[in-house]
């Protein structure tokens, strides 16, 4: 499919548009550290209980390597305020 259709196709179907993001979806919560230390542990948890080999550990290590690039437009409904 070309880029076109698939633009088109979001806005007729979906009815979604292209936006930037807002500046609150940037903002940390308060219990940001808390957060992340439970997402650690949940990581650990699923590699060793379903026996996930090394070899499929992926931006663990938070490298921020970007698989999909992407733009810094997103897709949401159209009159959306908050995105």
């Amino acid at each position: 499919c070309s880029d076109s259709f698939i633009r088109q196709w979001l806005c007729t179907t979906l009815n979604w548009s292209e936006r930037k993001s807002t500046r609150a979806a940037h903002k940390l919560p308060d219990h940001w550290e808390d957060l992340c230390e439970k997402a650690l542990f949940h990581i650990a948890y699923a590699i060793k209980e379903e026996d996930i080999p090394a070899s499929l550990y992926v931006n663990t290590d938070q490298t921020q390597v970007i698989y999909a690039q992407g733009s810094s437009l997103t897709w949401t409904k159209c009159g959306t305020m908050q995105v």
